[in-house]
């Protein structure tokens, strides 16, 4: 049976003030109940 995601992200892009192109770019994703994601930039921070 499949589940609907609860949360649905498309095209996701992330930048930091003062360099280049985006850090993440194009990310898509899917979270259900009982999954957790975590995004860590180049410094290591969430």
């Amino acid at each position: 049976m499949s589940v609907a995601a609860l949360v649905e992200v498309r095209d996701m892009t992330t930048t930091r003030a003062g360099v280049g192109p985006g850090v993440l770019s194009g990310v898509s994703l899917g979270v259900r109940g009982g999954e957790r994601v975590v995004v860590t930039g180049p410094s290591g921070s969430g």
